[in-house]
């Protein structure tokens, strides 16, 4: 029987950052799949206005596009892609706060620098 070493251990295991993250992939992997329920909500929400009314929400499209976004910030955490701490670590994106008050839900204007 061999004798267990505490060097032997690689230093990655030994890292309080390590198991943070691991801890933190856990829960946001949750929030992850809440937020997707979420969004079907939304979906069906604006399916439900629309066949109503004709119209979407504004407020419910703004939310459910930043809500995609704050998707696609813990995909890119959980995978090691980025080390930024989505929200609550950070502020919940908000990209569309300054939309024009008649804006449809769709066809979201983009500051694109690199256009012609």
């Amino acid at each position: 029987m061999s004798n267990f070493n505490a060097d032997d251990i690689p230093p990655s295991l030994k890292a309080k950052d390590t198991w943070l993250r691991i801890l933190f992939i856990i829960l946001f992997g949750c929030t992850f799949y809440v937020s997707v329920f979420i969004i079907a909500l939304l979906a069906l929400l604006q399916l439900i206005a629309k066949l109503f009314t004709g119209q979407v929400t504004q407020d419910l499209a703004r939310f459910g596009h930043n809500l995609g976004t704050y998707l696609s910030q813990i995909a890119s955490y959980v995978t090691f892609a980025s080390d930024f701490k989505p929200f609550p670590f950070s502020n919940f994106p908000n990209e569309h706060k300054n939309l024009p008050a008649n804006w449809d839900g769709g066809n979201i204007p983009h500051n694109n620098s690199d256009a012609a």
